[in-house]
Protein backbone atom coordinates (compact mmCIF):
# COMPACT_ATOMS: atom_id res chain seq x y z
CA UNK A 1 0.00 0.00 0.00
CA UNK A 2 1.29 3.45 -0.92
CA UNK A 3 2.28 5.64 2.02
CA UNK A 4 3.67 9.17 1.69
CA UNK A 5 6.89 10.22 3.39
CA UNK A 6 5.09 12.24 6.07
CA UNK A 7 3.26 9.13 7.27
CA UNK A 8 6.60 7.32 7.49
CA UNK A 9 8.27 10.23 9.30
CA UNK A 10 5.59 10.26 11.99
CA UNK A 11 5.53 6.47 12.31
CA UNK A 12 9.21 5.54 12.00
CA UNK A 13 11.50 8.60 12.06
CA UNK A 14 9.97 10.95 14.61
CA UNK A 15 13.43 11.10 16.19
CA UNK A 16 14.36 13.54 13.39
CA UNK A 17 11.96 16.17 14.78
CA UNK A 18 11.85 15.37 18.50
CA UNK A 19 13.13 18.33 20.49
CA UNK A 20 13.60 20.42 17.34
CA UNK A 21 12.17 23.80 16.34
CA UNK A 22 10.37 22.84 13.16
CA UNK A 23 8.84 24.67 10.20
CA UNK A 24 6.68 22.82 7.68
CA UNK A 25 6.61 23.76 4.00
CA UNK A 26 3.26 22.59 2.69
CA UNK A 27 0.12 23.44 0.72
CA UNK A 28 -3.44 22.06 0.42
CA UNK A 29 -2.28 18.87 -1.34
CA UNK A 30 0.00 17.98 1.59
CA UNK A 31 -2.38 15.33 2.88
CA UNK A 32 -1.71 12.06 4.63
CA UNK A 33 -3.42 8.82 3.71
CA UNK A 34 -6.13 9.39 6.32
CA UNK A 35 -7.14 12.59 4.50
CA UNK A 36 -5.79 14.90 7.18
CA UNK A 37 -3.32 17.68 6.45
CA UNK A 38 0.31 17.05 7.34
CA UNK A 39 0.39 20.22 9.45
CA UNK A 40 -2.32 18.87 11.73
CA UNK A 41 -0.67 15.48 11.98
CA UNK A 42 2.73 17.03 12.72
CA UNK A 43 1.36 19.41 15.36
CA UNK A 44 -0.36 16.53 17.13
CA UNK A 45 2.98 14.72 17.20
CA UNK A 46 5.39 17.50 18.27
CA UNK A 47 3.05 20.16 19.71
CA UNK A 48 4.81 23.47 20.30
CA UNK A 49 7.83 22.12 18.44
CA UNK A 50 6.01 23.23 15.29
CA UNK A 51 7.21 26.85 15.24
CA UNK A 52 6.06 27.95 11.80
CA UNK A 53 4.57 27.09 8.43
CA UNK A 54 5.85 27.96 4.97
CA UNK A 55 4.04 28.30 1.67
CA UNK A 56 5.33 28.13 -1.94
CA UNK A 57 3.82 29.85 -4.99
CA UNK A 58 0.03 30.09 -4.44
CA UNK A 59 0.62 30.12 -0.67
CA UNK A 60 0.15 27.69 2.19
CA UNK A 61 -3.62 27.90 1.61
CA UNK A 62 -3.18 27.51 -2.17
CA UNK A 63 -5.44 30.42 -3.07
CA UNK A 64 -3.08 32.98 -4.62
CA UNK A 65 -3.06 33.28 -8.42
CA UNK A 66 -0.11 32.07 -10.50
CA UNK A 67 2.83 34.46 -10.44
CA UNK A 68 1.36 36.70 -7.73
CA UNK A 69 3.53 37.43 -4.67
CA UNK A 70 2.39 35.76 -1.47
CA UNK A 71 2.30 37.72 1.79
CA UNK A 72 3.46 36.52 5.20
CA UNK A 73 0.68 35.90 7.74
CA UNK A 74 -0.03 34.16 11.02
CA UNK A 75 -2.00 31.00 11.49
CA UNK A 76 -5.36 32.12 12.92
CA UNK A 77 -5.76 29.21 15.37
CA UNK A 78 -2.18 28.31 16.26
CA UNK A 79 -0.71 31.85 16.32
CA UNK A 80 2.48 30.81 14.55
CA UNK A 81 3.99 32.49 11.47
CA UNK A 82 3.09 31.39 7.96
CA UNK A 83 6.12 32.50 5.97
CA UNK A 84 5.95 33.06 2.24
CA UNK A 85 8.66 31.57 0.04
CA UNK A 86 7.27 33.25 -3.08
CA UNK A 87 7.65 37.00 -3.38
CA UNK A 88 10.15 39.79 -3.04
CA UNK A 89 10.63 39.21 0.70
CA UNK A 90 10.97 35.53 1.53
CA UNK A 91 12.02 36.25 5.13
CA UNK A 92 14.89 33.76 5.29
CA UNK A 93 16.78 35.84 7.92
CA UNK A 94 13.68 36.20 10.09
CA UNK A 95 13.13 32.46 10.04
CA UNK A 96 16.73 31.72 10.94
CA UNK A 97 16.33 32.75 14.59
CA UNK A 98 13.05 30.86 15.02
CA UNK A 99 13.74 27.37 13.64
CA UNK A 100 16.42 24.73 13.19
CA UNK A 101 14.55 22.21 11.02
CA UNK A 102 12.41 22.52 7.89
CA UNK A 103 10.22 19.76 6.49
CA UNK A 104 9.50 19.93 2.76
CA UNK A 105 6.15 18.23 2.09
CA UNK A 106 4.87 19.49 -1.28
CA UNK A 107 3.00 17.55 -3.94
CA UNK A 108 4.99 18.26 -7.11
CA UNK A 109 4.56 17.26 -10.77
CA UNK A 110 8.11 16.48 -11.89
CA UNK A 111 8.12 19.35 -14.41
CA UNK A 112 10.98 21.88 -14.28
CA UNK A 113 8.90 25.04 -14.84
CA UNK A 114 6.44 24.11 -12.07
CA UNK A 115 7.95 26.33 -9.39
CA UNK A 116 8.10 23.84 -6.51
CA UNK A 117 11.44 22.52 -7.77
CA UNK A 118 12.79 26.07 -7.50
CA UNK A 119 11.36 26.28 -3.97
CA UNK A 120 13.09 23.04 -3.00
CA UNK A 121 16.46 24.19 -4.32
CA UNK A 122 16.11 27.61 -2.65
CA UNK A 123 15.28 25.90 0.65
CA UNK A 124 18.35 23.67 0.39
CA UNK A 125 20.54 26.71 -0.31
CA UNK A 126 19.03 28.57 2.66
CA UNK A 127 19.60 25.53 4.87
CA UNK A 128 23.29 25.59 3.96
CA UNK A 129 23.48 29.28 4.83
CA UNK A 130 21.63 29.05 8.15
CA UNK A 131 22.66 25.58 9.29
CA UNK A 132 19.14 24.12 9.26
CA UNK A 133 18.28 20.48 9.08
CA UNK A 134 16.10 19.76 6.02
CA UNK A 135 13.78 16.76 5.94
CA UNK A 136 12.08 15.95 2.62
CA UNK A 137 9.03 13.78 3.21
CA UNK A 138 8.76 12.28 -0.24
CA UNK A 139 5.70 11.96 -2.45
CA UNK A 140 5.03 10.37 -5.82
CA UNK A 141 4.82 12.74 -8.77
CA UNK A 142 2.76 12.20 -11.95
CA UNK A 143 5.77 12.40 -14.29
CA UNK A 144 8.26 10.41 -12.17
CA UNK A 145 8.69 7.66 -14.81
CA UNK A 146 9.61 10.13 -17.57
CA UNK A 147 12.69 12.12 -18.59
CA UNK A 148 12.10 14.32 -21.64
CA UNK A 149 12.95 17.67 -23.18
CA UNK A 150 15.98 19.93 -23.34
CA UNK A 151 18.32 20.12 -20.36
CA UNK A 152 18.28 23.73 -19.15
CA UNK A 153 21.23 25.87 -20.10
CA UNK A 154 23.11 27.07 -17.00
CA UNK A 155 22.67 30.69 -18.17
CA UNK A 156 18.87 30.47 -17.79
CA UNK A 157 18.21 30.92 -14.07
CA UNK A 158 14.67 31.68 -12.95
CA UNK A 159 11.87 30.40 -10.73
CA UNK A 160 10.69 28.37 -13.75
CA UNK A 161 14.23 27.27 -14.63
CA UNK A 162 16.00 26.48 -11.34
CA UNK A 163 18.66 24.03 -12.44
CA UNK A 164 20.31 22.08 -15.25
CA UNK A 165 17.65 19.40 -15.51
CA UNK A 166 15.37 18.43 -18.42
CA UNK A 167 11.91 19.95 -18.81
CA UNK A 168 10.45 16.71 -17.41
CA UNK A 169 13.16 15.42 -15.10
CA UNK A 170 11.83 12.12 -13.76
CA UNK A 171 12.45 12.60 -10.05
CA UNK A 172 10.33 12.92 -6.93
CA UNK A 173 11.21 15.73 -4.47
CA UNK A 174 13.28 13.28 -2.44
CA UNK A 175 15.20 12.16 -5.51
CA UNK A 176 15.65 15.77 -6.66
CA UNK A 177 17.15 16.48 -3.23
CA UNK A 178 19.58 13.61 -3.63
CA UNK A 179 20.50 14.89 -7.11
CA UNK A 180 21.02 18.42 -5.73
CA UNK A 181 23.29 17.17 -2.97
CA UNK A 182 25.43 15.40 -5.58
CA UNK A 183 25.97 18.78 -7.30
CA UNK A 184 26.39 21.12 -4.35
CA UNK A 185 29.44 22.15 -2.36
CA UNK A 186 29.62 22.66 1.38
CA UNK A 187 27.90 20.96 4.33
CA UNK A 188 24.17 20.31 4.35
CA UNK A 189 22.21 18.50 7.07
CA UNK A 190 19.56 16.68 5.03
CA UNK A 191 17.32 13.63 5.22
CA UNK A 192 14.88 12.11 2.75
CA UNK A 193 12.05 10.00 4.14
CA UNK A 194 10.94 7.91 1.13
CA UNK A 195 7.36 7.03 0.30
CA UNK A 196 6.50 3.38 0.95
CA UNK A 197 4.87 0.99 -1.49
CA UNK A 198 5.75 3.19 -4.47
CA UNK A 199 7.07 2.19 -7.90
CA UNK A 200 7.35 4.38 -10.97
CA UNK A 201 4.46 4.00 -13.36
CA UNK A 202 2.17 2.24 -10.89
CA UNK A 203 -1.59 2.78 -11.15
CA UNK A 204 -2.18 6.45 -10.18
CA UNK A 205 -5.50 5.57 -8.52
CA UNK A 206 -3.59 3.68 -5.82
CA UNK A 207 -1.50 6.79 -5.10
CA UNK A 208 -4.11 9.52 -5.54
CA UNK A 209 -7.56 7.95 -5.02
CA UNK A 210 -8.80 11.53 -4.82
CA UNK A 211 -6.63 14.20 -6.45
CA UNK A 212 -6.14 17.39 -4.44
CA UNK A 213 -4.94 20.36 -6.53
CA UNK A 214 -1.34 21.32 -5.68
CA UNK A 215 -2.05 24.66 -7.42
CA UNK A 216 -5.32 26.25 -8.55
CA UNK A 217 -5.08 25.25 -12.23
CA UNK A 218 -4.02 21.63 -11.69
CA UNK A 219 -7.52 20.54 -10.75
CA UNK A 220 -7.12 16.90 -11.75
CA UNK A 221 -4.49 14.31 -12.57
CA UNK A 222 -5.46 14.84 -16.22
CA UNK A 223 -4.49 18.53 -15.88
CA UNK A 224 -1.20 17.47 -14.27
CA UNK A 225 -0.42 15.20 -17.21
CA UNK A 226 -1.35 17.91 -19.72
CA UNK A 227 0.67 20.65 -18.03
CA UNK A 228 4.11 20.09 -19.64
CA UNK A 229 2.54 19.75 -23.08
CA UNK A 230 0.33 22.84 -23.00
CA UNK A 231 2.22 25.18 -20.65
CA UNK A 232 3.89 26.86 -23.66
CA UNK A 233 0.64 28.79 -24.13
CA UNK A 234 1.83 31.00 -21.26
CA UNK A 235 4.38 32.39 -23.74
CA UNK A 236 2.55 31.88 -27.05
CA UNK A 237 -0.38 34.16 -26.39
CA UNK A 238 -2.00 33.37 -29.71
CA UNK A 239 -3.31 30.28 -27.94
CA UNK A 240 -5.21 29.55 -24.75
CA UNK A 241 -5.20 26.44 -22.56
CA UNK A 242 -8.41 26.91 -20.51
CA UNK A 243 -6.33 27.58 -17.38
CA UNK A 244 -9.30 28.80 -15.33
CA UNK A 245 -11.50 25.77 -16.10
CA UNK A 246 -11.57 22.09 -15.21
CA UNK A 247 -9.96 21.42 -18.62
CA UNK A 248 -6.79 23.41 -17.87
CA UNK A 249 -3.79 22.25 -19.93
CA UNK A 250 -5.86 19.65 -21.78
CA UNK A 251 -7.05 21.88 -24.65
CA UNK A 252 -5.47 24.38 -27.02
CA UNK A 253 -7.70 27.07 -28.45
CA UNK A 254 -6.96 29.58 -31.20
CA UNK A 255 -9.27 31.59 -33.42
CA UNK A 256 -6.94 32.31 -36.34
CA UNK A 257 -5.52 28.90 -37.32
CA UNK A 258 -7.01 25.84 -39.00
CA UNK A 259 -7.24 23.57 -35.98
CA UNK A 260 -8.94 20.65 -37.82
CA UNK A 261 -6.11 20.60 -40.39
CA UNK A 262 -3.51 20.67 -37.61
CA UNK A 263 -5.17 17.75 -35.82
CA UNK A 264 -5.17 15.75 -39.05
CA UNK A 265 -1.46 16.39 -39.55
CA UNK A 266 -0.66 15.52 -35.94
CA UNK A 267 -2.22 12.06 -36.36
CA UNK A 268 0.46 11.22 -38.92
CA UNK A 269 3.16 11.45 -36.26
CA UNK A 270 1.71 8.48 -34.33
CA UNK A 271 2.88 9.88 -30.99
CA UNK A 272 3.20 7.25 -28.26
CA UNK A 273 0.61 7.23 -25.49
CA UNK A 274 -1.02 10.47 -26.61
CA UNK A 275 -3.51 11.74 -29.17
CA UNK A 276 -4.58 15.21 -30.24
CA UNK A 277 -8.30 15.24 -31.07
CA UNK A 278 -10.83 17.57 -32.60
CA UNK A 279 -13.55 18.90 -30.32
CA UNK A 280 -16.89 18.11 -31.98
CA UNK A 281 -18.55 21.27 -33.23
CA UNK A 282 -15.66 23.52 -32.15
CA UNK A 283 -13.21 24.24 -34.98
CA UNK A 284 -11.10 26.59 -32.84
CA UNK A 285 -10.02 24.00 -30.29
CA UNK A 286 -8.08 20.75 -30.06
CA UNK A 287 -8.15 18.38 -27.15
CA UNK A 288 -5.31 16.41 -25.61
CA UNK A 289 -5.93 12.77 -24.72
CA UNK A 290 -3.16 10.96 -22.82
CA UNK A 291 -4.02 7.27 -22.92
CA UNK A 292 -0.77 6.01 -21.40
CA UNK A 293 1.45 8.54 -19.55
CA UNK A 294 4.17 5.93 -19.04
CA UNK A 295 4.69 5.69 -22.83
CA UNK A 296 4.16 9.39 -23.57
CA UNK A 297 7.04 11.74 -24.26
CA UNK A 298 5.36 15.02 -23.31
CA UNK A 299 7.93 17.48 -24.60
CA UNK A 300 8.32 15.60 -27.87
CA UNK A 301 4.53 15.92 -28.18
CA UNK A 302 4.67 19.62 -27.25
CA UNK A 303 7.36 20.31 -29.86
CA UNK A 304 5.35 18.50 -32.52
CA UNK A 305 2.31 20.62 -31.74
CA UNK A 306 4.40 23.80 -31.64
CA UNK A 307 5.89 22.94 -35.01
CA UNK A 308 2.47 22.50 -36.63
CA UNK A 309 1.15 25.71 -35.08
CA UNK A 310 4.30 27.52 -36.22
CA UNK A 311 3.70 26.32 -39.80
CA UNK A 312 0.08 27.45 -39.73
CA UNK A 313 0.61 31.01 -38.49
CA UNK A 314 1.50 33.81 -40.93
CA UNK A 315 5.02 34.78 -39.88
CA UNK A 316 5.21 31.79 -37.52
CA UNK A 317 5.13 31.73 -33.74
CA UNK A 318 7.91 34.27 -33.40
CA UNK A 319 6.85 36.99 -35.85
CA UNK A 320 8.39 40.38 -35.12
CA UNK A 321 6.13 42.39 -32.80
CA UNK A 322 3.86 39.34 -32.53
CA UNK A 323 2.10 38.15 -29.37
CA UNK A 324 4.67 35.50 -28.38
CA UNK A 325 6.77 36.50 -25.37
CA UNK A 326 10.09 35.22 -26.70
CA UNK A 327 11.98 35.68 -23.43
CA UNK A 328 9.33 33.70 -21.54
CA UNK A 329 9.31 30.98 -24.21
CA UNK A 330 13.08 30.57 -23.89
CA UNK A 331 12.87 30.54 -20.08
CA UNK A 332 10.19 27.85 -20.19
CA UNK A 333 12.35 25.76 -22.51
CA UNK A 334 15.50 26.58 -20.55
CA UNK A 335 17.29 27.34 -23.78
CA UNK A 336 16.94 29.42 -26.93
CA UNK A 337 17.83 26.46 -29.15
CA UNK A 338 14.26 25.17 -29.51
CA UNK A 339 13.05 28.55 -30.72
CA UNK A 340 16.01 29.03 -33.05
CA UNK A 341 15.52 25.60 -34.60
CA UNK A 342 11.81 26.29 -35.13
CA UNK A 343 12.69 29.59 -36.79
CA UNK A 344 15.22 27.82 -39.01
CA UNK A 345 12.59 25.34 -40.22
CA UNK A 346 13.85 22.27 -38.37
CA UNK A 347 11.42 19.37 -38.15
CA UNK A 348 10.14 17.98 -34.84
CA UNK A 349 12.45 14.97 -35.22
CA UNK A 350 15.46 17.26 -35.70
CA UNK A 351 14.53 19.40 -32.68
CA UNK A 352 13.98 16.35 -30.49
CA UNK A 353 17.32 14.91 -31.64
CA UNK A 354 19.08 18.13 -30.63
CA UNK A 355 18.56 17.47 -26.93
CA UNK A 356 19.19 13.71 -26.85
CA UNK A 357 22.89 13.78 -25.98
CA UNK A 358 22.58 15.99 -22.87
CA UNK A 359 19.39 14.14 -21.95
CA UNK A 360 21.23 10.81 -22.02
CA UNK A 361 24.01 12.28 -19.88
CA UNK A 362 21.46 13.54 -17.36
CA UNK A 363 19.75 10.14 -17.16
CA UNK A 364 23.09 8.53 -16.31
CA UNK A 365 23.78 11.23 -13.72
CA UNK A 366 20.31 10.84 -12.22
CA UNK A 367 20.60 7.09 -11.58
CA UNK A 368 22.43 7.47 -8.28
CA UNK A 369 19.69 9.78 -6.98
CA UNK A 370 16.79 7.38 -7.64
CA UNK A 371 14.92 5.72 -4.77
CA UNK A 372 12.21 3.68 -6.49
CA UNK A 373 12.02 0.82 -8.96
CA UNK A 374 9.84 0.81 -12.06
CA UNK A 375 6.42 -0.81 -11.93
CA UNK A 376 6.20 -4.28 -13.49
Amino acid sequence: MYQCGMERLLADRVDLVTGRRVALLAHPASLCEDGRHSANRLRECIGSGLRGLMGPEHGFQGQVAAGEPVAHERHPQWDIPVWSLYGADTAWPAMAAEIDTVIFDLQDLGVRCYTYLHTLFELLRAAQTHGWQVIVTDRAVPWAPTVDGPVADEHYKHTICPGSVPFVYGMTPGEATRWYVQQCDGPLDWHVVPAAGYRRGMDPSTIWPQWVPPSPAIRSLTCAHGFPIMVFTEACRQFECARTTANAFTVCQAANVNIPAIVDRLKAYALSGIEFQRVPGVDTQLRLQIADPARCRPIAAAITLLYELHQELPGGLFAENGPTNIRWFDLLMGTDQVRLLLQQGATPAEIIASWQEPLTSFEAERKDALLYDDAD
